[in-house]
């Protein structure tokens, strides 16, 4: 039986943007959590890691969480599309704190097929948040499994971007 590999967390909520930790994530093409205050840094963030490692060439695919459909047949259908879409570049899932909590269960099962594939055939899985997954989990609306299973690289954001109305409320 293997053991799990441990957690690689790099969290860094006092500075701005810091160039290690995205090399970190860069380097190790593990799932990859992005919590930032708003959706425009987790984008930013996640395509700057995307070119790192894969270059223009290779697709960057964004699905928003919310979307995933909660029958398992429809959820397969979804998924197996995002696969083909997003092969050989990124997957971002944006605000996966939206996802129904049915597809939840799916989408951690998913993880497991994806880990399966071949490293250079695969799609490097990125996912966002503007909120506390623990907190989530805490009170019920986010599976605990799920965010074990996306959190092996956990890049902590907390500035908010330029041109976003939400991010100006907090200056």
């Amino acid at each position: 039986m293997t053991r799990p590999s441990p957690s690689i967390t790099a969290t860094v909520p006092s500075r701005r943007l810091d160039a290690e930790d995205e090399s970190l994530a860069v380097l190790h093409c593990l799932p990859l959590l992005i919590s930032a205050r708003c959706t425009g840094t987790v984008t930013t963030v996640a395509k700057r890691i995307h070119l790192a490692a894969f270059g223009q060439r290779a697709p960057f695919i964004t699905f928003p969480a919310s979307g995933f459909r909660e029958r398992p047949e429809q959820f397969a259908d979804q998924w197996s599309l995002l696969m083909r879409a997003g092969h050989g570049g990124s997957i971002l899932i944006t605000k996966v704190d939206e996802m129904p909590i049915p597809a939840q269960a799916l989408f951690a099962e998913s993880q497991d097929q994806l880990r399966g594939t071949r490293p250079h055939l695969a799609a490097r899985l990125i996912t966002g948040t503007t909120v506390s997954l623990l907190d989530r989990v805490n009170v019920g609306q986010f599976s605990e499994d799920l965010l074990y299973r996306l959190n092996a690289i956990h890049l902590h954001r907390r500035e908010g971007c330029d041109s976003c109305p939400e991010c100006a409320g907090h200056r």
